[in-house]
């Protein structure tokens, strides 16, 4: 096994073992390569472990709607990775479940 082998394999086991679920938010304009990060960010991860959210920023006339159907989206879990391609979401939706964050 080499040594990026072991750095993957001891990676897996500490999401496996997490005691609480893991977002993961790419920041970048369009066309900076936030999905192909992703990508190549979960090429060696069990594909059960993970769900990737693509999507854009809600207009607003359907914000009310599109956060209540996402706060059930979320990951509830524990060890269950979920990656966001904008910080928008981190804002709108990760920050204010955990109350990290302000209305």
């Amino acid at each position: 096994m080499t040594k990026m082998q072991r750095l993957q394999a001891e990676i897996n086991g500490a999401l496996q073992n997490a005691d609480y679920p893991i977002a993961i938010v790419l920041e970048g304009r369009d066309g900076a390569g936030k999905t192909g990060a992703i990508r190549q960010a979960t090429e060696y991860l069990p594909f059960r472990q993970y769900k990737i959210i693509h999507s854009r920023k809600p207009s607003s006339s359907a914000m009310a709607q599109w956060l209540q159907y996402w706060k059930w989206q979320l990951p509830t879990e524990k060890g269950q990775i979920f990656f966001f391609d904008r910080s928008w979401y981190s804002r709108a939706l990760c920050q204010p479940l955990n109350g990290w964050a302000s209305d």
